[in-house]
């Protein structure tokens, strides 16, 4: 029994995605990444894999001539989509898919899932406890599996090490797994060197929300200086963009560090850091940005809006795939890109 049998879900997405791992047995972060690369060039208004599309059509029209009763059928059955993606948003849209695959396999658990335990006359109590028990073993299986399945995705266990941070004004807690207590990461957020610091601490832990954490706890001060100082980071944070755009870095040691982050951090990390290579000016994210957002140079407000509080993460996030990949993981690689009015 199929899930979508019990359940009318989407199934495209999640479709195509397993059936790539099985024809070109690639690694799911590759696939995915791929995926939404081919989405955003959609929203750039080219077709990505013309030989892909020529194939939807071949099926499209064999499926008509199958099934298709009338013209009205005939046309429904007949429409290609260039990508299951929404090219607006293909990050966000995957990640739904894909929990909606999930559910899919919870779908079938539960119908599946042995209740022979309860009596024929047992009350709605009873069944209600039966299911929360059965969703707490989903979620146990699909949680062990994952911890399993990590090789798959590339993902290094994170290093057992800590770093050396000056004192400052704020920390971020980070757990290795045989430490409870966790290892407080203290940073000096008006230093010249914030970033540097934010993105050592990330290529160390491999623990890409440690930016978040440091916003959230910047955001919980009531004072004015909050804003002041959060402002600031994101100002320095473009800094360093704006010295890598006029020295002209290579298109590819962008997208060797986007995919780096696809890789170790996943696909919800790689969509920001591949905005913010825009900012630094890989031509192919500027186009795609100048397109979602209908100009050509978007402001910081325009890059807010966009991107939300991840507009300072989404920085660190591509320094550090940048350090780990152009800078042979020395964080001191991103010195010669420190802006100058803060040196």
């Amino acid at each position: 029994m199929e899930a979508d049998n019990i359940e009318a879900i989407p199934v495209t997405t999640p479709t195509d995605v397993l059936e790539l791992l099985d024809d070109e047995n690639q690694t799911p972060t590759a696939v995915i990444t791929s995926m939404i690369r081919e989405a955003m060039a959609v929203a750039d208004g080219t077709v990505p894999d013309l030989d892909g599309l020529r194939e939807k059509l071949d099926d499209a029209e064999e499926l008509a001539d199958e099934h298709g009763s009338d013209p009205a059928s005939r046309a429904a059955l007949r429409t290609v989509r260039l990508t299951p993606l929404d090219p607006q948003r293909p990050a966000r849209d995957m990640l739904e898919d894909l929990v909606t695959g999930i559910r899919g396999c919870w779908l079938l658990y539960r119908e599946y899932a042995d209740r022979s335990d309860l009596d024929e006359d047992a009350d709605d109590q009873a069944y209600d406890e039966m299911d929360d028990e059965i969703d707490t073993a989903f979620c146990d299986d699909v949680r062990a599996e994952a911890a399993a399945q990590r090789h798959r995705l590339g993902l290094a266990p994170a290093p057992d090490r800590t770093a050396d941070t000056a004192p400052g004004h704020t920390t971020a807690d980070h757990h290795d797994d045989d430490d409870e207590d966790g290892v407080p990461y203290t940073f000096d957020l008006e230093a010249d060197d914030i970033c540097e610091q934010i993105t050592g601490a990330v290529v160390d832990t491999q623990e890409p929300d440690l930016p978040r954490q440091i916003i959230e706890q910047i955001l919980t001060i009531e004072d004015d200086e909050a804003g002041r100082v959060l402002a600031q980071m994101i100002a320095r944070g473009l800094g360093y963009l704006a010295h890598m755009k006029e020295s002209r870095m290579a298109t590819a040691e962008f997208d060797a560090a986007v995919n780096w982050v696809g890789t170790q951090f996943g696909v919800d990390y790689a969509g920001p850091a591949a905005i913010m290579a825009g900012v630094a000016g890989h031509r192919e994210s500027q186009r795609i940005l100048a397109k979602q957002l209908g100009v050509k140079h978007p402001t910081i407000a325009q890059l807010s809006d966009f991107l939300g509080p991840d507009l300072f993460p989404a920085t660190i996030w591509l320094c550090a795939g940048l350090v780990e990949t152009v800078g042979d993981g020395a964080v001191s690689w991103l010195q010669q890109y420190r802006p100058k009015w803060t040196a």
